[in-house]
């Protein structure tokens, strides 16, 4: 009589527990991932559900990526951006500009715009400036810090030429920064389109931050885009004390509800 390698009685143990694993009911399920997306953070928890198994992993994925912008951290959030451009057509990439480097580096498994419920914007605006220094972008404009050109000014050995090589320095930094928001602004218009695309729908818009500036609020209010907020309830907004600013956010809100009642 032989007796099994180890290997063979491994593998019977395996397939024995298999046969006897016992699969939760699709609606437990259900359950289960939504009380774990009320718990506070519960990005960490409901990352590690995605990677237990592949029945966990096909409901927490929509989860995680029903509002990716609230639960990213500042150090990986450009990996968002990276996903969703992983996604771009090709007409998609053309209508960027030429300077935006996309890459395909791999082929998503989830079609992760199609989740989006809950766009924190500012954090999306963040969240493509921390892309755009990822992928140096921003490397011209880093160099050209504002603190080097104020002591360039105020050096009392300067030539005669100091005052014009300072001004010349100035206009660099200032055609740097342009180009930046450019492509920065240019990245986040594709997105949205993309989602548009994608069929998403966003239940609640958060417009929090420094980061929205008055391009921004224009991107938001334009006809093409406030498709996305058909399906709009929730519409959050922190004043950050500008009175200008302010008076644009109850612009885009106003033009936001009327939306909302129209459609």
């Amino acid at each position: 009589m032989s007796i099994p390698h180890e290997s063979t009685r491994l593998l019977r143990k395996q397939n024995d527990h298999q046969r006897h694993r016992v699969r939760l009911p699709t609606e437990l399920l259900y359950l289960i991932i939504t009380h774990l997306s009320t718990l506070p953070y519960p990005e960490k928890t409901l990352y590690a559900c995605a990677l237990s198994t592949r029945e966990l992993c096909l409901y927490t994925i929509p989860f995680l990526w029903s509002q990716p912008f609230n639960y990213a951290s500042r150090e990986n959030n450009y990996k968002i951006i990276d996903a969703y451009l992983s996604f771009f057509t090709d007409e998609e990439d053309y209508n960027l500009d030429p300077e935006v480097p996309i890459v395909k580096r791999h082929t998503p498994l989830f079609p992760y715009a199609s989740f989006l419920k809950s766009l924190e914007f500012s954090n999306m605006i963040a969240s493509v400036m921390s892309w755009c220094q990822k992928e140096g972008v921003r490397a011209r404009l880093d160099s050209l810090s504002v603190t080097e050109l104020a002591e360039g000014n105020s050096d009392t050995d300067r030539t005669d030429n100091a005052d014009e090589d300072s001004l010349f320095d100035a206009r660099t930094f200032l055609r740097e920064y342009y180009r930046v928001r450019r492509i920065e602004e240019q990245v986040t218009h594709g997105l949205l389109l993309h989602f548009i695309k994608n069929n998403a729908k966003i239940h609640t818009l958060q417009i929090i931050g420094p980061e929205m500036s008055y391009g921004y609020h224009v991107m938001l209010m334009e006809p093409e885009i406030m498709n996305l907020f058909e399906s709009l309830k929730t519409i959050e907004v922190a004043s950050d004390g500008d009175d200008s600013d302010d008076n644009e956010r109850s612009e885009l809100i106003d033009e936001l509800i009327l939306t909302c009642k129209t459609r």
